[in-house]
């Protein structure tokens, strides 16, 4: 599982190019002109985002998915096919906080002179990660979709860039991105509650995932592997099941697109109830059989977060 940086390996079949408009702060829209908005084209890089697209665009826009829905985002590595997606796209829109490091080569060998770029983390305050894991230069915790606010702003960044290729559609992409903004209010108003006085405010998560979930609602994770999945040294392992018995905890998370047998092995050695808390970096085959959203995701985690904040002393 351990991945590095993600950058391209196969430079033969796609050209690594550093170039000046893609160098530097990233905008929540990175300007270019455009065609003709009729059947405007959205490539989306990761599960959340194509969900958030596809819900403002509705059917005005023909929205896809760049990383499969099966596969974690933290392991995909582009293709010539991913590059000739870019290239034939109107736009382009992505996690960015450093998810996508592969974002500026992609753009640079697809050669798509009018694409646009939507960077839907622009406008967000970006927690660095713990020193232990930053390494080839990965600082950033990209995980800003699992804080309900933090979405909505990723809605309005998405929304901006939709309207800038579609100006004639503005006041139906307004609409919808309004009635998805109040659903993420009453996913946000259910986490308020959940943690306003909880049995106790700490959790155990697969991966360091939930860094700005956990400051936004002031609980704390305790994770298995760090925010990149790179595999846990038996070191970290122990620090884990050291914390679990410190804190009396009744439950340890697992998620749908990693093998749960680390996971397990904690929850069998503290005696404690393995669930599912997932990241939401993509849907299983599972999840998209019974028409998962990342909505009722959400709720999923909620419910998992509910058993573990709620619980404490489990034997």
């Amino acid at each position: 599982m351990q991945r590095g940086p993600h950058l391209l390996r196969n430079a033969p079949l796609i050209a690594i190019v550093v170039v000046v408009v893609l160098a530097g702060t990233y905008v929540a829209v990175t300007s270019r002109p455009t065609g003709p908005a009729k059947g405007v084209k959205v490539l989306t890089t990761f599960y959340p985002v194509y969900d958030y697209t596809r819900n403002i665009g509705g059917d005005r826009v023909n929205v896809t998915l760049l990383v499969p829905m099966t596969l974690d985002v933290h392991a995909f590595e582009p293709t010539p096919s991913s590059v000739q997606a870019v290239a034939t796209a109107n736009v382009l829109i992505y996690n960015g906080a450093g998810l996508e490091p592969w974002i500026p080569s992609i753009v640079a060998a697809a050669d798509n002179p009018t694409l646009v770029l939507v960077d839907s983390s622009a406008n967000i305050s970006l927690l660095l990660v713990p020193p232990a894991f930053q390494k080839e230069n990965r600082t950033i915790d990209p995980h800003i979709w699992l804080n309900p606010i933090l979405a909505k702003q990723q809605v309005a960044n998405i929304l901006r860039g939709l309207i800038q290729v579609d100006p004639g559609n503005a006041a139906y992409f307004t609409a919808n991105a309004q009635a998805y903004d109040a659903k993420l209010d009453v996913l946000n108003q259910e986490f308020v509650n959940l943690t306003a006085n909880p049995a106790t405010r700490y959790f155990v998560t697969f991966h360091e995932a939930f860094a700005y979930f956990a400051k936004q609602y002031d609980v704390t994770q305790i994770n298995i592997a760090g925010p990149f999945e790179e595999d846990p040294t038996p070191s970290e392992i122990q620090n884990v099941i050291d914390a679990i018995h410190a804190h009396r905890l009744c439950y340890v998370g697992y998620e749908s697109l990693e093998n749960p047998a680390i996971a397990q092995s904690i929850a069998t050695q503290t005696n404690a109830t393995l669930i599912r808390l997932d990241p939401i970096e993509g849907l299983s085959v599972t999840d998209q059989a019974v028409g998962k959203t990342y909505l009722l995701k959400m709720q999923d985690d909620f419910t998992s977060f509910a058993l573990a904040l709620n619980h404490v002393g489990c034997s």
